[in-house]
């Protein structure tokens, strides 16, 4: 009835309402405490992955499982673990960091686990469409650019997408279908 493992979970509506920076549900790691980045840059993007530390333990060692399958691959010669998948926020129902001491079920990690439920349909259908839109307009100069009378570079960026979700056959089969 107990268990030793600590962490944080984020089930899909803090998922779907937390700004994250670029949509990277990999930033939801941070909520959790002892997580940190070990060095400057993005921490789970290009070739490393999972390259976070949590409650000490040694960086690009977490293991992340999605629907309770592994989608870390080992890096040759280097011992770490690389991701190379990451879903869009709209397709995760569960989001849960644990650290610690784990349960039987969980081994092959360092000192976390990023497990991850992604969503299904249900008997109805629904469905969100979204832009995520970030361009200069929207940003604030800083106090060195104004000083020096210099205005904001430039920046546009608009990222679409959408899911949508319904059943196939009434309380037996559904689909679930997001692009990003």
């Amino acid at each position: 009835t107990e268990d030793p493992s600590t962490g944080q979970l984020l089930n899909r509506e803090l998922v779907e309402n937390l700004p994250i920076s670029n949509r990277d549900v990999s930033n939801l790691t941070y909520l959790t405490p002892g997580v940190v980045t070990p060095y400057n840059g993005n921490p789970w993007g290009g070739y490393y992955g999972n390259a976070f530390s949590s409650s000490g333990g040694r960086p690009a060692t977490t293991d992340v499982i999605m629907d309770g399958v592994s989608i870390t691959n080992y890096e040759q010669n280097g011992g770490t673990l690389i991701l190379p998948y990451l879903p869009s926020p709209e397709a995760i129902e569960e989001f849960k960091v644990q650290s610690g001491t784990f349960s039987a079920e969980f081994g092959f990690t360092g000192a976390s686990i990023v497990n991850m439920v992604m969503r299904s349909g249900t008997n109805e259908f629904h469905g969100a469409a979204f832009e995520y839109l970030r361009n200069q307009k929207l940003n604030a100069n800083n106090y060195f650019n104004n000083a020096a009378g210099k205005s904001l570079p430039s920046l546009r960026r608009n990222h679409f997408g959408g899911a949508i979700a319904g059943p196939i056959k009434k309380n037996k089969a559904f689909f679930f279908f997001d692009y990003d």
